[in-house]
């Protein structure tokens, strides 16, 4: 015998199902030692936001003093944690990265950082210092400044790279193009000199 679901009965499935779903989404509020959060409540609706700040002698681990985070799928986009003053927080670097990656830093650690190719760091080497790293971690992109010119010859600029020829009458010597190396300078440009013709139509260095 073939049964059939009723309106009625498909409606009271539908209203079933719709706070299920919708619960799923909701996160429950997170647990977090030393500190206290803004809006306080029991659950937190999907997208909806969450501040928390910490307690005296302690501090989000995030570089704001108000810190945040998102309700996504039914779990918070970071975990909020409060970590003492003194310590030193785990930074995104934009364009580079931390080696030893930890969540938090104690006084007299020290860090090192990679840069993306075409960046670099003036402070590789990073020491955390009364909560902070000093100095401060960058990755700057590389800045060779002027392009570097040579007698009896030209160069032609593409983005980070040179490219070099010389004038009638003389001769590339060494490589022809030069980049901007890590450490902001330019590699060694070549040199155009003279030459003349040989009886087997080669060159001879005069």
């Amino acid at each position: 015998m073939e049964t059939k679901m009723s309106f009625r009965d498909f409606a009271v499935v539908f209203l079933i199902w719709v706070p299920m779903g919708v619960n799923a989404l909701r996160c429950p509020a997170p647990t977090l030692d030393h500190g206290y959060f803004l809006p306080d409540k029991k659950a937190y609706a999907e997208n909806e936001g969450l501040f928390y700040a910490c307690d005296t002698e302690f501090k989000p681990d995030q570089e704001e003093w108000w810190a945040a985070t998102t309700c996504t799928a039914g779990t918070w986009s970071t975990v909020p944690k409060c970590i003492a003053k003194d310590h030193c927080i785990s930074l995104i670097i934009a364009h580079g990265e931390i080696q030893d990656k930890r969540a938090d830093y104690v006084a007299g650690d020290t860090i090192s950082i990679s840069c993306q190719e075409g960046y670099h760091s003036e402070n590789p080497q990073q020491v955390c210092s009364d909560g902070m790293w000093t100095p401060h971690p960058i990755c700057k992109e590389n800045q060779c400044g002027v392009t570097p010119q040579i007698l009896n010859g030209k160069a032609q600029e593409r983005g980070k790279v040179v490219t070099y020829s010389c004038s009638t009458g003389y001769v590339l010597v060494g490589v022809a193009t030069v980049d901007c190396l890590s450490d902001g300078r330019w590699s060694d440009p070549p040199a155009c000199e003279v030459w003349r013709g040989t009886e087997d139509g080669g060159f001879q260095k005069r």
